[in-house]
């Protein structure tokens, strides 16, 4: 693929798939800051979703069996080679946790808030969109030069500094959520991305004051197990949901 060709390709995948991704983050934020916690679970899914699929785009990958299976995304990238990806379990579990309880968009399933969701999106985030940009190219650039411009790159943003200084980074082809910060145009939208947030704002944040709120809730088919089937004629379930229920009767 020839520099202009791949230039384009690139501005697809950064406007329909990165940018679009920072926009899902924010209103994340936004519908938890309104106590709307599966809603937030969702566009929680779509936002890390669309930032694992940028990747792989950028290496060239398929994305279309992925659908809303972000742990299946997450495979897919940590099996391109080209980096030690440094994704800890805890974007793991957050992941996983996202997975089941974002992708059941109809309420088919149990679902319960730890309190603490907010600020594991936010770090996940932004752990994931550092590579939410063409490094391949940089590579090939660095083969084809001599100079180790990709070796010290992936050495900067993977580095203690760089996570301590994380309202300083800046992805190098900016996206929405570079314009939201540094620019005047979106303030609202700025409100509400850097409120509360340890990794996005003019400062870093050290200590932040927050309610920890714990919810759970239960769809009515638990607690009427006989309508089950009638709900699964009739609905499309998580996979949670029919794995519970097949794998009990109604006497249990």
């Amino acid at each position: 693929m020839n520099d202009e060709l791949r230039g384009k390709r690139n501005e697809f995948i950064y406007h329909s798939f990165r940018d679009v991704a920072d926009c899902d983050y924010i209103t994340a934020r936004t519908l938890h800051r309104l106590k709307l916690f599966n809603q937030f679970s969702w566009s929680a899914l779509q936002a890390i979703e669309k930032y694992l699929k940028t990747i792989l785009l950028i290496y060239d990958r398929n994305t279309k069996q992925i659908g809303h299976k972000l742990t299946e995304g997450l495979i897919q990238v940590e099996n391109i080679t080209d980096i030690n990806w440094d994704f800890d379990v805890k974007i793991r579990k957050f992941i996983e946790y996202s997975t089941i309880f974002g992708g059941d968009r109809y309420f088919t399933f149990p679902w319960g808030t730890e309190g603490n969701e907010l600020f594991i999106l936010d770090y996940t985030v932004w752990k994931i969109r550092r590579y939410c940009q063409d490094l391949q190219w940089m590579k090939i650039l660095q083969a084809q030069q001599g100079i180790s411009i990709y070796d010290d790159y992936i050495k900067q943003i993977q580095s203690q500094k760089c996570f301590e200084k994380s309202n300083k980074f800046r992805l190098l082809h900016k996206g929405y959520l570079e314009r939201v910060l540094d620019t005047k145009r979106f303030q609202k939208q700025r409100e509400q991305l850097v409120y509360k947030n340890f990794y996005y704002g003019s400062y870093k944040k050290r200590k932040i004051i927050f309610a920890r709120t714990i919810r759970m809730a239960t769809p009515s088919h638990f607690y009427f197990p006989e309508i089950y089937s009638w709900v699964l004629e009739h609905v499309k379930l998580s996979e949670k949901a029919k794995e519970f229920f097949e794998t009990r009767t109604i006497d249990d």
